[in-house]
């Protein structure tokens, strides 16, 4: 009796402490602002991304409750007075795992398959930022991208990589557990 006891003890704290799974996806859109962007030569040819170009775009979270990394994708379009721009990002943030405010540093590839020039930028980017959980989670977060030309054997080149021409700011609310 006392291991039917046990045993029943042990599959209700189980049922008890286990959330559902809906609890670990979030969606969310977000604005988006190009907030220092010099001119670039790309492929020979000066291209000049207007820094305040903005943009829109959408999220969507993997958000394990009790582990400190989530996986995050993003779609977002700007709109610069002259072309399209549009970027797509597949990233990791590892955060404090703190209930409410969430600090965090994110790293992960983007695709930009069309530059103002016409070139493709893709590459990796990295980040850092914040959020906050409440019925609805809000972010805040920047980041800029890496150059292609990133040797992991030279970490002294690695500032060297760090593309500074676009750093991107990111903010918005996302819904779900």
């Amino acid at each position: 009796m006392k291991r039917f006891l046990s045993v029943l003890g042990v599959l209700v704290a189980l049922v008890v402490a286990t959330n559902p799974a809906d609890a670990q996806l979030k969606f969310g859109v977000h604005g988006a602002t190009i907030a220092s962007v010099d001119e670039v030569l790309v492929a020979g040819q000066n291209v000049n991304v207007p820094s305040g170009t903005y943009g829109v775009g959408a999220r969507a979270m993997i958000d394990p409750p009790l582990l400190p990394v989530a996986l995050v994708g993003s779609y977002t379009k700007y709109f610069p007075d002259d072309g399209e721009l549009w970027t797509g990002t597949l990233a990791a943030q590892l955060r404090l795992p703190l209930p409410v405010l969430k600090p965090y540093v994110t790293a992960g590839y983007q695709l930009r398959p069309e530059d103002l020039g016409g070139n493709s930028q893709n590459g990796f980017m990295v980040g850092a930022g914040l959020q906050l959980d409440f019925t609805v989670s809000l972010f805040l977060e920047g980041g800029f991208e890496l150059g292609k030309e990133i040797d992991p054997a030279d970490l002294a080149g690695l500032a060297s990589a760090i593309d500074t021409h676009r750093i991107v700011v990111q903010g918005g609310l996302l819904f779900g557990g």
